[in-house]
């Protein structure tokens, strides 16, 4: 027996009561009959006719901004699997595993709707995992601005991306659909020279500050930055070049620049302390031969602690020769040798040129100011991590994907479909819980556990369902079915506040013991 099957047996009044389906019961939940609905599910066709009635039902809760913002980001899924050609599981990099696994990609499309949770799963795709990020993009843009168009919203958009985002080609794409896109600039895009000579040019005092208030109202300065902007050119669909601006933003974070130049201080100092001992001997150590040995090794090491141009090393090298007397067939010969010494300086001012430059990002967007000012750009930049929060449920939290327990390739797509209907059915939770906190001016809280005093306005889908565990049913059959009573578990405080939340209230929890009654009725009558 599998599990779900044993779980749908202790459950199945429970599952009845709630689908309707009164003939449920634990053989529907069989691996054979699991496997066909994975099947079903994995017909394109089919689940995209699932998909645009969902997203349908699932937008319509969400109140509209005129300028919608959509996140987009890729996560690799590992496994223990078999790798073979053709194959969703593939090797590639991967910041959550080393490379001995296989893993496939889920890139995802997340529509952000201001501070109100996470956000909403609104498009995917899974792929193989050798497949690059940056080819992903195109193909998850049609698929969001596909379902959007096909639930009413055709307003002008928001792409907010990584580094891999910010290629000509994603740009000008994103141009030619008539939406904005906010990316980081890479080195490819813009090098570190001409990131320096911009901020070179500008004077501090020009900078735009950014401030955040925390819950006692003080203000703490948390980026500050300019902006300038460029012209870039790209072609329609005619075939005809045009040409769009460009603001380029450059922006320094107050945290990213102080623990930045304390880590170059630190790598400064390892690499002194480097030097000092690489020309004393140790057992095993290999000295250097030659003055070229030691300046390369010199410039290696400053090399790959990137702190090139800011230790001066001057080298003094002593030539010693000896003289090797003849010896049997040996004839008599003269060996040079040498040693070093080094003076290692600080280039304290060039250090100090370098602190100048460090904590910065420059951001690119086409969006005007009055749709997305300098410091919105910080803001919507910074929630990025409401995206990569959607993947977290699908690794460990919410609707675990891993570990996967599926072989075929187009059963574990067809998973990926499920989970994603469970990812958008949380969203919804989030939103309307967040949002009526929102309107009401209120926190909720007994939902953080071993905490019960903190309270938050954005509570998570995990937190929200963990309230409702330990609700019991005690059903006590008696002869007939009118006499059969149903005892469900009082609601506590804190689940009637999250229904209330949600726009119920506690009549929909009382309807389940009517439903379940009526399920033990019908039970009763098809037996007799």
């Amino acid at each position: 027996m599998s599990p779900t099957e044993g779980w749908a047996d202790v459950n199945k009044v429970l599952l009845q009561g709630l689908s309707g389906q009164y003939g449920l019961c634990g053989k529907d939940f069989t691996d054979d009959r699991l496997e066909q609905a994975l099947d079903y599910l994995s017909e394109e066709t089919t689940w995209l006719a699932i998909s645009n009635d969902l997203n349908s039902r699932g937008l319509s809760v969400y109140q509209w901004e005129s300028y919608s913002t959509v996140r987009l980001d890729a996560a690799p899924m590992q496994g223990h699997h078999q790798v073979k050609e053709g194959g969703l599981f593939q090797y590639g990099y991967s910041k959550h595993h080393n490379g001995n696994l296989g893993q496939f990609k889920v890139k995802l499309g997340n529509l952000d709707h201001g501070l109100h949770g996470l956000g909403y799963p609104l498009a995917h795709l899974v792929v193989s995992g050798e497949q690059a990020d940056d080819t992903l993009y195109l193909p998850i843009i049609d698929q969001c601005e596909a379902t959007l168009a096909h639930a009413g919203h055709v307003a002008r958009k928001l792409y907010v991306g990584d580094g891999k985002m910010g290629s000509k080609q994603i740009r000008d794409y994103i141009v030619l659909s008539g939406n904005d896109y906010l990316v980081p600039l890479s080195e490819t895009q813009l090098s570190s020279a001409q990131r320096v000579a911009a901020i070179e040019s500008v004077d501090a005092s020009g900078y735009q500050k950014v401030y955040k208030t925390d819950p006692k109202g003080h203000e703490h300065l948390v980026a500050q930055g300019f902006e300038r902007v460029v012209t870039r050119s790209y072609i329609d669909q005619q075939g005809k070049e045009k040409q769009y601006a460009e603001r380029q933003i450059f922006i320094l974070s107050s945290a990213y620049a102080h623990s930045a130049r304390k880590a170059l201080d630190r790598r400064v100092d390892k690499a002194v302390e480097i030097l000092e001992q690489l020309l004393i001997p140790k057992k095993g150590k290999q000295l250097p031969k030659t003055e070229e040995e030691l300046t390369q090794k010199i410039a290696d090491m400053l090399a790959s602690k990137r702190i090139k141009g800011l230790i001066e090393v001057k080298i003094t090298a002593q030539e010693h020769r000896r003289t090797v007397r003849a010896y049997k067939q040996r004839p008599a010969r003269e060996e040079i040798s040498w040693t070093f010494e080094m003076e290692i300086q600080r280039d304290h001012q060039a250090i100090e040129a370098r602190k100048q430059t460090l904590g910065w990002q420059v951001y690119a967007t086409n969006a005007a100011s009055e749709r997305l000012s300098l410091e919105a750009c910080v803001w919507k930049y910074r929630a990025q991590n409401r995206v990569e929060s959607r993947f977290n449920d699908l690794r460990n939290k919410v609707v675990p994907l891993l570990p996967v327990f599926l072989k075929k390739d187009h059963r574990i797509e067809a998973l990926v479909h499920l989970l994603m209907i469970c990812l958008k059915i949380c969203a919804g939770i989030e939103y309307k819980i967040a949002h009526q906190l929102s309107q009401d001016k209120q926190k909720l809280d007994q939902i953080f556990e071993g905490n019960p005093k903190k309270s938050t306005a954005t509570p998570t889908a995990k937190r929200i369902l963990n309230q409702f565990k330990g609700i019991s049913i005690v059903i006590i059959a008696l002869n007939t079915p009118q006499d059969t009573q149903v005892i469900m578990t009082p609601l506590l405080e804190i689940q009637s506040k999250i229904l209330d939340l949600c726009g119920w209230n506690d009549q929909i929890y009382l309807e389940l013991a009517h439903k379940i009654h009526f399920c033990l009725a019908r039970q009763k009558i098809s037996e007799n």
